[in-house]
């Protein structure tokens, strides 16, 4: 057996034992992970040469020597991650648990400039000075080429196409572990790292806004599908048949189109909701406004049938909504518990907003942080010194 691939994997398990238990002794990892003492103390070791693991002070027991606990060190590097999500770019360098240690937000556009983007790399540059960075991760709104850079499908980029995202960010920094990455699948990540999904398996991110999209976590794992377009759900068809070709579910339950129904009304009674927003729209709705409680409860039911579909299929745990249609509040919610818990068979699942702030932005981080973890365990002792100093 590859002895450097058994280091490798039970570093990694250390790791992360740690990471989600805390505080924890040496024989009580070895009975966990199924390691011998001998094994555990030599990997504990070199996980402390690092500083990636640190001791704390020993714990009062009843009977016998009193255990040293050991730590997970979550400052023994940094990352950086970037997020171009929304109109405003959002950059950051954290820790490996995502406490933020440098921030900027650069305002931006809702159709991205080439200027924007190398505004952007050149602002990270900046706030990285005197930052030994180990991972960067850059969450984008739609699809590239994760080994080439390459735009697959990004309608926010379309003013971009000439612009290579992976060689732009390469070129600013050199030999860093790179990853760029969908940004409602990242944001799975978030949800799945700092959220309170309770250790859940099975659980669909759900982000309605101008657009639908989600992400999906299958037995624990993110699923993206053959070419990672997995999660497209806003292009599923509603209301065709032989003689129509039917509309998207993006078409007709994204925050955009809710908008439009409710202008329309208002237009149709000699009103003026041109300029309306949607939490205009929620808070009429709140104060008991009739066209905004039946538009919000048609947008709810018209994305209520399309995850009870999804979730008749998958047998989920969780969906978690994001998006602009939290600002919809418990009305928009309700109804989507509703008709998603009517399911006979699938119906017993949680249904809830998002409760991590930024989770694109966060879910990067998360990722970042994994990749940098994984890049020093595979360093040896003598090979993480030599990295330390360059």
């Amino acid at each position: 057996m590859d002895q450097s691939l058994v280091r490798l994997t039970n570093q990694e398990a250390i790791i992360d034992t740690l990471r989600k238990k805390g505080p924890t002794s040496r024989t009580d990892l070895a009975k966990e992970l199924d390691i011998s003492n001998p094994s555990i103390s030599k990997n504990i070791n070199s996980l402390m040469k690092k500083g990636m693991v640190c001791e704390g002070e020993p714990v009062a027991t009843e009977i016998g020597r009193k255990p040293v606990m050991l730590t997970f060190n979550p400052d023994c590097l940094s990352v950086a991650a970037v997020d171009f999500s929304g109109t405003e770019i959002r950059l950051c360098i954290s820790n490996l648990v995502g406490r933020e240690l440098k921030g900027k937000i650069i305002k931006g556009s809702e159709d991205f400039q080439p200027e924007d983007i190398q505004r952007t790399v050149n602002e990270l540059e900046a706030l990285a000075t005197g930052v030994k960075l180990s991972a960067l991760c850059v969450s984008v709104p739609g699809h590239f080429n994760p080994s080439t850079g390459a735009v697959l499908y990004a309608n926010r980029f379309k003013n971009c196409a000439e612009i290579n995202l992976k060689e732009l960010f390469e070129k600013s920094f050199k030999s860093l572990p790179l990853l760029i990455h969908n940004d409602v699948k990242l944001a799975v990540s978030g949800e799945q790292e700092f959220g309170h999904t309770n250790n859940t398996q099975n659980l669909m991110y759900v982000n309605v806004g101008v657009g639908i999209g989600a992400g999906l976590l299958l037995d624990g794992k993110l699923y993206e599908g053959r070419n990672g377009y997995a999660g497209e759900i806003g292009q599923m068809v509603s209301g065709f048949s032989s003689n129509e070709e039917g509309q998207t579910f993006e078409q007709l339950a994204s925050t955009s189109a809710l908008i439009k129904r409710v202008q329309a009304a208002y237009n149709a009674q000699e009103g003026d909701a041109d300029e309306i927003t949607l939490k205009q729209i929620a808070l009429a709705a709140q104060n008991g406004n009739e066209i905004c409680l039946r538009e919000i409860s048609s947008s709810a039911k018209l994305l209520g049938r399309m995850l009870y579909n999804i979730n008749s299929t998958l047998d989920l745990d969780m969906i978690i909504i994001g998006g602009g249609a939290k600002e919809l509040g418990e009305i928009y919610l309700s109804e989507l518990k509703q008709i998603i818990g009517s399911a006979p068979k699938t119906g017993n699942i949680a249904v809830r907003y998002s409760t991590v702030p930024n989770n694109e932005l966060m879910g990067a981080i998360s990722v970042a942080s994994r990749i940098a973890l994984q890049k020093a365990i595979e360093l040896t002792e003598k090979e993480w010194l030599k990295w330390l100093n360059t």
